[in-house]
């Protein structure tokens, strides 16, 4: 018997598997050379400078640093996905990581949004709280804060804050504020920025209430203190008081004070003659006239004997208490 076929069969299998290797190997070998090409190729191309960010626009901002702003944008700009793409890329670059990374380092910014100006060009749009009072601290420093910076904000000799209309302490007062804003003093501890006066609807209602003032009568609020835990206290530009009761109705506080005033009572006083006006009882309101002599020239018995009267009933209006 002849076995000499079967040794040439055994010797092409090993052959024909040896060669399978070699394919398979320069197959992987090909593919991983493509692949890494193809990474280098899209890497290098995403640092293109035709598709590179090279001009940052910061739009809208007032009480927020340009600068800072710039810095944070390009900060997050910097740097690769995963080690390769560029994110500083036109098409890549993450708009969110740069809006949240401005929203949480800038107290002053309610809003942002990153859109394309160009291919390479994008801008920063800022939106920021609007002030519509100020909070001031009692203590005022004798020096102003004055950055070295010629791109920072001045501030002010008496520290203060801007207060947005729900109550949020987002920045300190600029040394020039060209706003003329109502100033709440007191009841706040801590540090103010970022974080709230008062509750939302309570400070709306007392700047309701100066809005109502200055629009319908013509009396200008400029300081508000708190006086007790339920009452406030605001002073005008002619050094009028006015008391009220947080726990009132704004509206009707108001209706009370224009009834007053145009009451037969006090409709010829001036209100730069009055010391203050009391709301603080419903329609019951008290008031009291200015001194027009000196405690030097009269005694305080005097004066108190000539300045307080009966309170007045108006027997259709209901009752108005009216105290000097």
């Amino acid at each position: 018997m002849l076995f000499t076929p079967k040794k040439k069969t055994r010797y092409r299998s090993s052959r024909l598997r040896e060669h399978k290797k070699k394919v398979f190997i320069w197959k992987v070998s090909i593919a991983a050379f493509l692949f890494i090409a193809c990474v280098v190729g899209v890497s290098v191309l995403s640092r293109h400078h035709s598709m590179h960010i090279s001009q940052i626009n910061i739009l809208g901002n007032v009480y927020s640093n340009e600068q800072k702003i710039l810095e944070v944008t390009e900060e997050k700009l910097k740097g690769n996905y995963f080690g390769i793409l560029s994110r500083s890329n036109s098409f890549l670059f993450s708009r969110g990581r740069i809006e949240k990374a401005i929203l949480e380092q800038f107290a002053e910014v309610e809003k942002v949004r990153v859109d394309f100006e160009s291919k390479n060009s994008i801008n920063v749009r800022i939106t920021e709280f609007n002030p519509v009072a100020k909070w001031c601290k009692d203590f005022v420093s004798e020096e102003a804060e004055v950055e070295e910076d010629a791109n920072e904000i001045i501030l002010s000799k008496e520290d203060c804050y801007l207060v947005s209309e729900k109550g949020f302490i987002f920045a300190r007062e600029p040394l020039i504020n060209t706003l003329d804003l109502v100033k709440f003093k007191n009841d706040h501890e801590g540090e103010p920025i970022r974080s709230y006066y008062l509750n939302e609807d309570l400070f709306k209602d007392l700047v309701h209430f100066t809005d109502l003032l200055k629009e319908r009568l013509n009396i200008e609020v400029v300081t508000v203190e708190r006086a007790d835990e339920f009452s406030f206290n605001m002073f005008t530009t002619d050094k009028l008081e006015l008391r009220i009761d947080t726990e009132d109705d704004v509206l009707e506080v108001f209706d009370n004070l224009q009834t007053f005033l145009n009451s037969d009572e006090v409709s010829e006083i001036s209100l730069a003659d009055l010391e203050y006006i009391d709301l603080r009882f419903g329609n019951k309101v008290f008031y009291k006239k200015r001194f027009e002599v000196t405690v030097e020239e009269r005694s305080e018995e005097e004066i108190i004997e000539e300045t307080t009267v009966n309170p007045i009933t108006d027997a259709d209006e209901g009752s108005d208490d009216v105290e000097e």
